[in-house]
C-alpha cells in the first residue's frame, strides 16, 4: 500500500521559522506493509524545485509506470518521467501526482489531462527536516488510498439545478430552491455512496433567455450529468435543444405534458410534477359528479396556459362537460376584471384557473369581486402555499388539484407515498419551519434524487464515469428503467416511451379551509 511520499533535498528555515526545500534531487514513492522501505522507487526531476512546498502550486503533465502490485518494487531509478508545465508567474513546479492501479495490476501516477493544477501541502517533521528530508502523508497530497492496491478516486455526479429563484414564477421556484439546498446539505456530505455528489445552482429569473445560457454553462463548464430545469414550462421548453444536442439528461419541474411528449422527439428530457392531464382528469371527474356540466376556463396565455387549455380541449367531452368560455391573461397583469366580467355573464356552472401565483390569486379574487358566485377551480399550479399566503380569506373555498405533499398528513395510512412523504416532511419542515413541505418543494427534491438513482443505476450497469459522453447517455438509459420508484410526488415508472412514469396516484383535490390545504378525496 503506498503511504507516503519523501521530498530528499537540502532544507534551510525561513524567516517565520519554519523550513522550505530548496534543490530537490529526488522525488520517492514508498510503500508500507510487506514491502521494505529500501526498495521503493525513486523519481529524479528534471528541473529542481526552488520554492517552499508549503502551500506551492504545482503542474506536471507525464505518467510514471510503477510495477505491478504483485511484484517487489525494483530499486531501478525511473527517468525521465517529469516534463514541468508552467503556471502563472512563469515558476516551474510539479504537480502532485494521482495513483490508480491498472486492471494489469500496474499503479499508475498521472496528471490527467497534463493542466491540472492543485495544492501540495507539506507536514514538516522537525527531525527529519535536520536530515535535509520533509515527510508528505499521501493523504495531504491527495493520493486516493485504500486496500492493498491504491484505489481509483470516487467518481462524481454532478447535477446542475437552474431555478426560478426570483422573477414572476418565483413563488414557485423559492421551495424548489429550498429543496435543492437541503438536498446538497444532506447528500452532498455523505461518504458512503460509491460516487461523490455535486450540486451547481443558478437562478434563471424566470427569463427562458437565462435558462438556455445557463443550461448551456452548465454543460460546456460545469460538466454537468444532470440538469435539473425549469421551474416553468415556458423555460422548459426554451432548453430542450440544447440539452437534446448535448445528449444530457435534463428533468424539468413544469408540468406541462409538451415538454416531454413525444418522447421519441426529446429524448433526454424528463419530468417530475404530474401532468396536467392527469391533474384535470381528477378534477373534471370530481365535477361531473358535483353535477357541473358548463365551465369556463381562465388562465395564462403563455406556453402553460396554452398546455392546460389544450389538455382541457382534449378531455372535457369526455366527462361530458361543456367548455363555454376561455378567457387569457399575461403573468405580468394586474387587473382581471374585464375577463371576469365576460364568464360572470357566460352563465356557467364552475370556472377554471390555470395559473400560479399570485396571477392565480388575482384571477381569483377578480371572480368573487364582479359578483361570481359559483365554484372556483384551480389547476396544480395553485398547490403552494404562497397561493394561500397570498390570498388568505379571498381564496377560501377554492377548489385546487394537489400533488401529494400538500396533504401528505391527511392521506390513508397505507397508501405507498406515505413513509416516503413523512420523511421528506420531517426533513423540509426541519429546515424551514413547519407546515412548508409543499408540492414544488418535492417535485425539486424527486428531480434530485432521480439523479442520483439514474447514476447509481448507470454505474451498476458498467457504464464508465471517465468519459463523460458516454456517462450522460448512460444516465439517460438509467432513467428510463426507473421501475416502482416511490417518490415524494408519486410512484414513477419511467420507460422510452413515457418520460414521467407517474398515474392518478399523484393526484389529489383538496379545498382550502382556514388557510390549508384540505383533502376532499384521494
Amino acid at each position: 500500500m503506498l503511504s507516503a511520499v519523501l521530498l530528499v533535498s537540502d532544507a534551510q528555515n525561513n524567516s517565520s521559522g519554519g523550513s522550505r526545500l530548496t534543490g530537490v534531487s529526488e522525488f520517492t514513492v514508498m510503500p508500507t506493509g510487506d514491502v521494505s522501505p529500501a526498495t521503493a522507487i525513486n523519481v529524479t526531476p528534471v528541473v529542481s524545485l526552488r520554492n517552499s512546498v508549503r502551500n506551492s502550486r504545482v503542474i506536471f503533465p507525464s505518467i510514471v509506470q510503477l510495477p505491478p502490485a504483485s511484484s517487489p518494487f525494483s530499486e531501478q531509478t525511473a527517468t525521465g518521467l517529469y516534463a514541468f508545465g508552467s503556471v502563472s508567474g512563469g515558476t516551474n513546479r510539479p504537480m502532485y501526482p494521482q495513483i490508480q492501479r491498472t486492471p494489469s495490476g500496474t499503479a499508475t501516477i498521472a496528471s490527467g489531462n497534463g493542466n491540472r493544477e492543485g495544492n501540495m501541502r507539506a507536514m514538516t517533521m522537525r527531525r527529519l527536516t535536520a536530515l535535509g528530508v520533509t515527510l508528505l502523508t499521501a493523504a495531504a497530497i491527495g493520493l486516493p488510498i485504500s486496500g492493498p492496491a491504491a484505489a481509483q478516486e470516487k467518481p462524481e455526479l454532478r447535477i446542475a439545478a437552474i431555478v426560478a429563484v426570483t422573477g414572476p414564477a418565483s413563488a414557485l421556484g423559492a421551495p424548489e430552491r429550498n429543496a435543492v439546498e437541503l438536498f446538497d446539505k444532506i447528500w452532498s456530505a455523505r461518504t458512503d455512496l460509491p460516487f461523490k455528489i455535486k450540486v451547481i445552482s443558478y437562478d434563471d429569473g424566470s427569463d427562458p433567455t437565462k435558462s438556455v445560457s445557463l443550461t448551456r454553462k452548465a454543460i460546456e463548464e460545469d460538466k454537468a450529468h444532470v440538469v435539473v430545469c425549469c421551474t416553468t414550462t415556458p423555460s422548459s421548453m426554451a432548453i430542450i435543444d440544447t440539452v437534446s444536442a448535448a445528449k444530457v439528461t435534463m428533468i424539468s419541474m413544469a408540468s406541462s405534458a409538451t415538454i416531454i411528449e413525444p418522447a421519441s422527439a426529446r429524448p433526454f428530457t424528463f419530468k417530475t410534477p404530474t401532468s396536467d392531464k392527469l391533474m384535470l382528469q381528477r378534477t373534471l371527474d370530481y365535477m361531473k359528479r358535483q353535477g357541473i356540466k358548463k365551465i369556463g376556463f381562465f388562465g395564462l396565455e403563455d406556453a402553460y396556459g396554452e398546455g392546460g387549455l389544450k389538455e382541457l380541449q382534449n378531455i372535457a367531452k369526455d366527462f361530458g362537460i361543456e367548455l363555454a368560455a376561455t378567457e387569457r391573461f399575461a403573468r405580468q397583469d394586474t387587473n382581471f376584471t374585464p375577463q371576469a366580467l365576460r364568464l360572470k355573464q357566460a352563465g356557467l356552472d364552475a370556472v377554471y384557473v390555470h395559473a400560479i401565483p399570485p396571477s392565480a390569486d388575482l384571477a381569483h379574487e377578480a371572480l368573487k369581486r364582479v359578483g361570481y358566485t359559483g365554484p372556483i377551480y384551480h389547476g396544480g399550479g395553485s398547490s403552494i402555499n404562497a397561493f394561500v399566503d397570498i390570498g388568505k380569506a379571498n381564496v377560501e373555498g377554492a377548489i385546487v388539484g394537489v400533488g401529494a405533499p400538500n396533504v401528505y398528513d391527511q392521506i390513508s395510512k397505507d397508501n405507498p407515498l406515505r413513509p416516503v412523504l413523512t420523511k421528506f416532511a420531517e426533513l423540509y419542515d426541519g429546515a424551514y419551519g413547519k407546515g412548508k413541505t409543499d408540492l414544488f418543494a418535492g417535485q425539486s427534491w424527486d428531480a434530485m434524487m432521480l439523479s442520483v438513482n439514474a447514476f447509481q443505476s448507470a454505474l451498476t450497469a458498467g457504464a464508465k464515469p471517465d468519459d463523460l459522453a458516454s456517462m450522460r447517455v448512460a444516465v439517460k438509459d438509467a432513467m428510463e428503467r426507473t421501475k416502482d420508484w416511490a417518490g415524494v410526488n408519486g410512484v414513477f415508472n419511467i420507460t422510452p416511451t413515457d418520460h414521467l412514469g407517474l398515474d392518478k396516484r399523484s393526484t389529489f383535490l383538496s379545498v382550502i379551509k382556514g388557510g390549508k390545504f384540505v383533502l376532499i378525496e384521494e
